[in-house]
């Protein structure tokens, strides 16, 4: 069976590297060499043909930011599986309805300790799953990268190898990521923004990575000076918390690249870092369907910000649109191409932005740009709605302007997702899980502003005559859902409005 593009890549980075460290796993106090992902990853390889799963269906990884992620994607890429990498701190419930939504034959898991696993290397498990019974045409997809829908379960993006592996490559290339890079990781692996920014340099490329379960910040000079991190890709809380909580009044050396994504970042955030650091925090924008789209490479500070001029490899268009009054200029302009790649543009003036000269719908088109949505029919929806994700490109639910220097800006959104620290929630996802509780009528989520999170959710009930508090609220999403999905407060009321 001929490897494919990370699989080969990673094997020439072997080749090369193999003795040396690859991943330092701080939050489980070990190290693993390129030799040892490779060991790992062929015994996961000879494990998993002695269970005789199927090659072009779903294996879902429940294992969070371990380091056994990076062997096990390897394992299930040579043995041409559907990767389905799924949220470490999702409760087994929900885990099981997603898995089991996109047909995987199989969830592998830290350490299970129920019924029902078989063990596996690395202190692992595997559960074999049923069959739901949807048919699901995966094509040639070699992972799916879940995203937020308003369905019982997330959508999930077709992603080839291919994909991923040119993603990866679009990011090394704009960010100036290579093999002598250091990465500290604290974003969730099974992310679209963790596979392309931390797990494809380190395969394809050797960029090493030091992996935390999570955002720590009392370790997080004490990691990048100890590990020696140069490079730090965050949320905007995370930056947030470095001003705020943790007072941060250097940068530990020798870090010297940090990057934002997920979430519009605060600008008084962005210039508290110049001020009070001297580095900048460099915008990212991408998605689930299409890997990164542009960066912001530049070390001018500018209000507002931008996220920067389209990556190499990448093409954006804007579609017009019917601007709302709030806009500054009365009518947006056509659709202006950017086209291939990134246009060199001379540095912008600090704190200025130029006008506008394009605004519309943000539409993406390049070789990372993912097959569609599992489940999907010729392009479409059951519901026989065009799919924003076809016939390689996409249509995002962003709407921006580009300045006379080609810098993006994002300025709007058409969608009811809910951001909650970078990550995307659909209110009728966490609605419908209210709305199975016996004491609730009525259910709806709100987004509300949040200075470290971006937003909050909050749920507002209806009674069903029995009396319903809080913590019984909180505690019945917490057994259904991820943690960044549960209602930080709860509002009883006697009635929700209609309109």
């Amino acid at each position: 069976m001929a490897l494919g593009r990370i699989a080969a890549s990673f094997d020439r980075v072997l080749r090369d590297r193999g003795p040396q460290i690859a991943i330092e796993a701080l939050s489980e106090g070990r190290t693993l060499s390129f030799d040892d992902i490779a060991d790992c990853a062929d015994q996961l390889r000879r494990a998993f043909e002695q269970l005789h799963l199927e090659p072009g269906r779903p294996v879902a990884l429940l294992v969070g930011n371990h380091s056994s992620f990076l062997p096990l994607l390897l394992a299930c890429l040579r043995l041409r599986f559907v990767v389905l990498p799924l949220d470490g701190d999702s409760p087994l419930p929900e885990a099981t309805r997603i898995a089991t939504a996109y047909e995987a034959q199989a969830m592998v898991a830290l350490q299970p300790s129920s019924a029902g696993w078989l063990p596996l290397p690395a202190g692992l498990g595997v559960r074999l799953l049923s069959s739901s019974g949807r048919n699901i045409d995966f094509a040639a997809a070699a992972l799916l990268k879940l995203t937020s829908g308003s369905t019982d379960v997330p959508k999930a993006v077709l992603c080839t190898e291919d994909n991923l592996w040119h993603d990866g490559e679009h990011v090394v290339e704009a960010m100036g990521i290579d093999g002598t890079s250091v990465q500290l990781g604290a974003i969730p692996l099974a992310h679209s923004y963790a596979l392309g920014n931390l797990v494809l340099p380190l395969l394809v490329h050797g960029a090493r990575l030091v992996l935390r379960h999570g955002f720590i910040p009392p370790a997080f000079c004490r990691d990048v000076e100890r590990c020696g991190v140069t490079v730090f890709a965050g949320v905007p809380f995370m930056f947030d918390r470095m001003i705020g909580a943790m007072g941060l009044e250097r940068l530990p050396h020798p870090l010297r690249t940090l990057i934002t994504a997920g979430a519009p970042i605060d600008p008084a955030t962005v210039l508290e870092f110049e001020r009070r650091l001297q580095v900048k925090i460099h915008s990212f924008y991408g998605s689930s369907e299409t890997g990164g789209i542009a960066y912001d490479a530049s070390d001018d500070v500018i209000d507002p910000l931008t996220v920067g001029t389209v990556m190499p490899g990448v093409s954006v268009s804007l579609v017009e649109i019917d601007a709302p009054e709030e806009w500054p200029d009365d009518t947006p302009a056509r659709a202006v191409p950017l086209g291939q790649g990134r246009a060199e543009f001379p540095s912008a003036s600090r704190h200025s932005a130029e006008p506008r000269t394009s605004v519309g719908r943000v539409i993406v088109r390049s070789r990372a740009v993912a097959l569609g949505y599992a489940g999907d029919s010729a392009g479409g929806t059951s519901d026989e709605v065009a799919s924003p994700l076809r016939n390689g490109e996409f249509v995002t639910a962003d709407i921006g302007r580009f300045d006379e220097q080609g810098r993006l800006f994002l300025i709007g959104r058409l969608s009811p997702a809910i951001n909650v620290a970078g990550r995307k929630v659909q209110p009728e996802e966490v609605e419908r899980v209210l709305l199975q509780m016996p004491e609730i009528a009525r259910a709806a989520v709100l987004g509300v502003p949040d200075r470290v999170r971006g937003e909050r959710l909050v749920a507002c009930v209806v009674p069903a005559g029995a009396d319903v508090t809080p913590m019984a609220v909180r505690r019945h999403c917490a057994r259904h859902l991820s943690p960044h999905k549960i209602p930080r407060a709860v509002v009883v009321l006697e009635a929700l409005p209609l309109t």
